[in-house]
């Protein structure tokens, strides 16, 4: 068992929460990883540092406070918020 199937969708490594899957095939063992609620083919998905559960977005992973906070992707389009002023300001 996994904890992170309870604890949220997202590992602490960042992978999205599932389990091994293993293939036996006499001798020959295979594995992978098998994500809860994607196929199988589905491995990993990738954020821009300095975004939060939430979907707030911020400057960067290190100034996670309100000063560097550029929005919310869930109601602006990541690119805007990647092109903004505030962050270009930011470098």
């Amino acid at each position: 068992m996994c904890g992170s199937w309870w604890s949220g969708t997202i590992c602490p490594d960042g992978t999205p929460n599932g389990y091994a899957a293993y293939e036996i095939r006499g001798e020959e063992v295979t594995w992978r990883y098998k994500s809860t609620g994607f196929d199988l083919s589905h491995q990993l998905r990738v954020y821009p540092r300095g975004l939060e559960y939430d979907g707030s977005l911020y400057s960067c992973d290190h100034f996670v406070d309100p000063a560097h906070l550029l929005g919310n992707i869930r109601q602006t389009p990541l690119a805007s918020l990647l092109a903004s002023p505030e962050q270009r300001r930011f470098g």
